[in-house]
């Protein structure tokens, strides 16, 4: 999507779907994905701090 959106000069953010703390694992299997890298953002929901933080240090 991130060069269709560049090539029609649209500044619009890309945000993944809201992931949930129940299925933690679904939001780091997305964010290791290569195209997740174009990402401008994730939507959570029902998480607990301590795993946002988790998934912010790894890096994913």
């Amino acid at each position: 999507m991130k060069p269709a959106f560049k090539e029609n000069n649209l500044t619009t953010g890309i945000y993944a779907g809201t992931f949930r703390a129940a299925e933690r694992l679904g939001m780091h299997v997305y964010m290791g994905l290569e195209d997740a890298k174009d990402l401008d953002g994730i939507g959570i929901q029902y998480m607990e701090a301590n795993l946002i933080l988790e998934t912010q240090i790894s890096g994913i």
